[in-house]
């Protein structure tokens, strides 16, 4: 009974956060990030203002929690540590499959000024993932990966995903590792 209890609590602490991210998305389409106010947030989603201060600090906290469910729902689709040329080339294509589904939640954030919001979620993964590496310039490499990725995305959804998402995912692959693994990759997959 207890852990029925703890589930229920945990799956109505999501629904209640999501409607306010949602809330705030749909106000988003229609207003300034900065014009709008948690009052129209709260009543949009219909939760009361406590609520809202008991899940989240202010408005920007909420597109932080909305990175961390796109993050959540990436990794569940990504089942393995890559490990391997191959597998790396997939994450990359992971990624941009995912930001060319949510292109409109990018363009949002480019209309209303909040990228640094992107760029510091990629900081903060890419220094996740290099937390353990014992090369001594693992700590800046983590920034120059996330700082890559955020501009390469960033224009890339600007532009429209115009650009085939396989040219891109090239791009990406070759400053990460070089041209010759690059290459190599090529020609394995022909």
């Amino acid at each position: 009974n207890e852990t029925k209890r703890r589930n229920c609590i945990v799956q109505e602490t999501d629904y209640t956060r999501h409607y306010i991210a949602e809330a705030l998305l749909k106000l988003m389409k229609a207003k300034d990030f900065r014009d709008i106010t948690v009052t129209e947030i709260v009543k949009r989603a219909g939760v009361g203002r406590a609520t809202f201060y008991r899940y989240f600090t202010d408005k920007e906290s909420v597109i932080v929690y909305y990175f961390n469910r796109l993050n959540e729902k990436f990794n569940e689709n990504i089942r393995y540590i890559p490990r391997c040329d191959e597998d790396y080339y997939d994450v990359i294509r992971s990624v941009l499959k995912m930001l060319h589904a949510y292109q409109d939640f990018v363009l949002l954030l480019q209309a209303s000024h909040l990228e640094y919001l992107y760029l510091e979620y990629l900081n903060r993964s890419f220094q996740r993932d290099f937390a353990y590496s014992d090369k001594p310039q693992a700590a800046y490499l983590s920034y120059a990966y996330a700082g890559m990725v955020y501009n390469v995305s960033m224009q890339w959804v600007k532009d429209g995903c115009a650009e085939p998402l396989e040219a891109v995912a090239d791009t990406l692959f070759i400053a990460c590792f070089n041209y010759d693994r690059f290459r190599t990759l090529k020609e394995k997959k022909n």
